[in-house]
């Protein structure tokens, strides 16, 4: 229990952290953090915070309770809470003493990347996910506040608080159901950001986390259009306008959609609109 006080209901080490106007301008910012050890009484709640808080369950079992929810976590596992939900928590009797770390946070890219930890609202929880280097981590993060050594000290929490987010981000095929389109559009979005970079449909699966087949079966599901066919029609799409609003030559057109050469360009863009890209370019012909 190095650097922890005690109190009436646990042992714990406390920091609060005041975080400067520039980190105040990023998307995510801490608040507090600390780690503790609960004495046989210990209970928080009901209450609700104004941020998000990330309580990491390293010994022992805690029961957490927040509405109609009420669970039981261990060792491994992990809750959050969220802003203006009420929520109680308390220790459960077992051959260890309940031991925690947390982390409260706040700023706009929050809420998103706690979906991509595979938390949200409506299941504020993931079982087994405090691993060895999330254990790393977080002791790293509780030494860095410890020193507190200015500017320097800020950019090093603000990295272990990613690096921690990297660390609890779940493969898309481990979220369920009713997430799953959730990575869907975050593959829409991949490929709308880098449709001219020369990608595949095999890179944007990878980022979604699932193969490929399951990949091209749900978006053709959803999106009512094969990946390789909406990859196409960004690229088609794009070069119609550059052909249309620019004097580009087209064979920088040609490269600056994702094409290797302008043979491959032409004769893509040829059996998509019906044209070659030098007759889709010419103004048409006024009526006499």
């Amino acid at each position: 229990m190095r650097d922890m006080q005690e109190y009436s209901h646990e042992y714990a080490e406390y920091h609060y952290y005041k975080p400067s106007e520039v980190e105040r301008m990023g998307g995510l910012w801490l608040v507090r953090a600390g780690r503790n050890q609960a004495k046989p009484n210990y209970q928080v709640g009901s209450r609700f915070i104004e941020c998000y808080s990330i309580h990491f369950v390293l010994g022992g079992q805690v029961k957490v309770e927040r509405g109609k929810l009420s669970l039981i976590l261990k060792q491994g596992d992990l809750f959050c809470l969220y802003p203006q939900i009420a929520y109680s928590y308390q220790v459960v009797p077992s051959s260890s003493p309940l031991r925690m770390c947390w982390i409260a946070m706040d700023g706009g890219q929050v809420p998103h990347l706690l979906e991509a930890a595979g938390l949200s609202p409506e299941r504020p929880y993931r079982e087994q996910t405090v691993g060895s280097h999330v254990l790393s981590t977080l002791e790293g993060l509780m030494d860095v506040l410890r020193k507190q050594q200015g500017a320097g000290s800020a950019a090093a929490i603000l990295s272990l608080i990613y690096q921690l987010f990297s660390q609890m981000t779940v493969r898309h095929s481990e979220i369920p159901p009713a997430k799953r389109s959730a990575w869907l559009q975050q593959s829409v979005d991949f490929l709308k950001l880098h449709f001219s970079e020369g990608i595949s449909i095999q890179d944007a699966a990878d980022y979604a986390g699932v193969n490929r087949s399951y990949f091209s079966s749900v978006f053709t599901e959803q999106m009512g259009i094969s990946p390789l066919r909406y990859l196409q029609k960004l690229k088609m799409e794009k070069a119609a306008k550059l052909l249309q609003d620019t004097s580009m030559p087209v064979t920088e057109i040609a490269l600056s959609t994702g094409y290797p050469d302008l043979f491959s360009f032409s004769k893509a863009f040829s059996k998509y609109y019906g044209q070659p890209p030098s007759k889709y370019r010419q103004p048409p012909v006024p009526d006499t």
